[in-house]
Order: structure tokens, then C-alpha cells, then sequence
């Protein structure tokens, strides 16, 4: 009767594995996307939304690409969508911006992980930042059919290689 057991118990594994692996698979489709996954792909430009609200200073674009209760952790603190968007008030150009390196991991079917290193040219208030690359993680959450940004930390590389 053990026996039965056990074999009925790792035939039932085997068989929730093989499912958990498709809808995985499904779930994160294989379409290219110049090296990307579809769901890379998504959320990298998602987070491109946000660097060229920066770079034109779209105040209401980044609103709504960032979730009400949004808090990003940078060099000088903590800071909240309010002040994401205001610091579009200072005095700043970013002439170009990249995304190197992308990584997402799905937390959830409405949570993803962006992992990136970004560089860019700029100069004003942004010319430190600028100055070296960062290395960025966001937290993207969808919230009433929309995909919002929830948290972003932004770690400087530790030298400019």
C-alpha cells in the first residue's frame, strides 16, 4: 500500500511540475524582442517612459507612470512621487540615457522586478548622477489595469569603467 502511495504522490508531483513549468513558460512568452523576452521587453519601456519624462520634464507623465504611494531610495534619501516629479523643477538636461543589462523577475502575476545598469549624459543638477553608471532596481505593480512603477532604489557603480 506504501508503495502505491509513493508512486501515486511522485506521479502527482511530476504532473504538477510539468504544469507549473508550462504556465511559467506561457506566462513569460519566448517572443525575441531583440534579445528579450515579451515581459522584458514591457517593462523596459516602461521604465524608458519614466527617463523621457525626465528628460522633456513631462510632469503628468510621470505621475502617472509612478504609483500614488511610490518611494524611491536614492543617494539623497528617500523620496516620494511628489518629489520624483519635482525635481523636474531643477535646473537639469539629460541629453541621453541608457538601459543595459535588463533583468526582470516576476514576483507575481502583477508584480515585476526591472534590474538594470543605466548611463547617461547630462549636465546641471544631473551631472553627478551622470557621472558614473547606476545600477537600478524598480518595482512595477499593476493597479487598476495599469502598470505603475511602486519603488525604484538607484545604486552608483563604484567606479566609471
Amino acid at each position: 500500500m506504501k508503495a502505491l502511495s509513493a508512486a501515486a504522490l511522485v506521479g502527482t508531483s511530476l504532473i504538477t511540475g510539468f504544469a507549473a513549468g508550462f504556465a511559467l513558460r506561457v506566462f513569460q512568452s519566448p517572443t525575441d524582442h531583440g534579445g528579450m523576452t515579451e515581459p522584458d521587453a514591457f517593462f523596459v519601456a516602461k521604465e524608458r517612459e519614466i527617463w523621457e519624462a525626465l528628460k522633456s520634464k513631462n510632469k503628468a507623465a510621470d505621475s502617472q507612470l509612478l504609483a500614488d504611494d511610490f518611494l524611491g531610495l536614492y543617494d539623497t534619501g528617500f523620496a516620494t512621487r511628489s518629489d520624483h516629479v519635482k525635481q523636474m523643477d531643477d535646473s537639469y538636461v539629460i541629453d541621453t540615457y541608457t538601459i543595459q543589462d535588463s533583468k526582470v523577475v516576476r514576483l507575481d502575476p502583477k508584480m515585476a522586478l526591472l534590474l538594470y545598469k543605466s548611463t547617461c549624459k547630462g549636465s546641471g543638477d544631473w551631472e553627478n548622477y551622470c557621472s558614473r553608471p547606476v545600477y537600478v532596481s524598480s518595482l512595477w505593480v499593476q493597479r487598476g489595469g495599469h502598470w505603475v512603477a511602486l519603488f525604484s532604489q538607484d545604486t552608483p557603480a563604484a567606479s566609471n569603467p
